[in-house]
């Protein structure tokens, strides 16, 4: 599933993800971030300094959390957090970008029939700054000229932000090490999104790993099934793993597509087929389908007349 983007808002992501200073992947020693006046969009630039992202130290892209994004492990969060009879309604996963996954389930409570419950969860791969980026992102994408959110808990992840629409909508979210979490409420008066982010937290706390380097996909190597197609003749590129479990799920999907290239079967056998002449240069996005950690191969199509 792919997320368009304006040009605008791509370059709003990349220039906070710039001011954060935390994509590099090897330990980087507490730092002040850059200044937020660097972040082009206003509402992006006072949220920043609201919650205080602004004097957050940068972290390291080798401590993260690798937790297993099951509904299981959601459902279990939301009934620590007091939620009576969780029912999953809707399930929705995508690799984002490169170095991020995205997963989303909507819920029903036994409570209300109108009342719901979204958790969404973006895992960065690379380290905090994505994670913390992806905060900033998607809570100031509002028709509001102002931000309405306030900093959340002190004691929840690293930074938070919190918007209180009494009495039947609230919304949180948070960022910790390489996680950005968003619980919110709908038409519901009875769950309280602070007492569920608090039971989530303390479940990600539990899996936090040092390093994370070993959970993230590794490839191996990407094998071609012809050096060149012709136009709508189709293309299969095998995407091997290196040392991974044999009932470890893949999920696959290619990053900013040539407009012209169609995509056949998205799995570790990607099959494509391309409507133009040329050569189609290729990133592959390969995520766990748990813990949606992830990592990228590169590939080039070239398409024949």
């Amino acid at each position: 599933m792919s997320h368009p983007r304006s040009t605008r808002s791509t370059l709003c992501l990349w220039a906070l993800t710039a001011s954060l200073a935390g994509c590099s992947t090897r330990p980087t020693e507490p730092i002040k971030s850059k200044p937020s006046s660097v972040i082009m969009d206003p509402k992006q630039d006072q949220l920043i300094k609201k919650i205080g992202l602004d004097t957050l130290p940068s972290g390291s892209a080798e401590k993260g959390v690798q937790a297993p994004w099951t509904k299981d492990f959601v459902a279990a969060a939301l009934q620590a957090g007091g939620v009576a009879g969780p029912s999953l309604l809707t399930e929705t996963t995508s690799p984002m970008a490169p170095g991020e996954a995205w997963r989303k389930w909507i819920w029903s409570t036994t409570r209300s029939p109108n009342a719901r419950l979204l958790v969404n969860v973006y895992v960065s791969s690379t380290g905090p700054a994505i994670a913390r980026a992806r905060l900033i992102k998607s809570t100031t994408e509002t028709m509001l000229s102002d931000v309405p959110d306030v900093a959340g808990p002190a004691d929840l992840g690293d930074a938070s932000a919190f918007f209180d629409g009494p009495p039947s909508f609230a919304r949180i979210a948070w960022v910790f090490q390489n996680v950005c979490v968003t619980v919110s409420k709908q038409d519901d008066t009875d769950s309280n999104v602070l007492t569920i982010a608090h039971a989530m937290q303390t479940a990600l706390a539990q899996h936090v790993v040092d390093p994370l380097t070993p959970a993230i996909p590794k490839v191996d190597r990407v094998d071609l099934s012809a050096a060149e197609v012709r136009v709508n003749e189709p293309l299969t590129v095998r995407i091997r793993m290196g040392g991974a479990d044999p009932q470890r799920r893949f999920l696959v999907s290619l990053s900013a597509p040539p407009e012209d290239v169609r995509v056949r079967d998205a799995s570790l056998n990607l099959q494509l087929t391309a409507d133009n002449p040329g050569n189609k240069a290729l990133t592959i996005l390969i995520v766990d389908a748990s813990t949606l950690l992830s990592t990228t191969a590169q590939a080039t199509m070239i398409v024949k007349r």
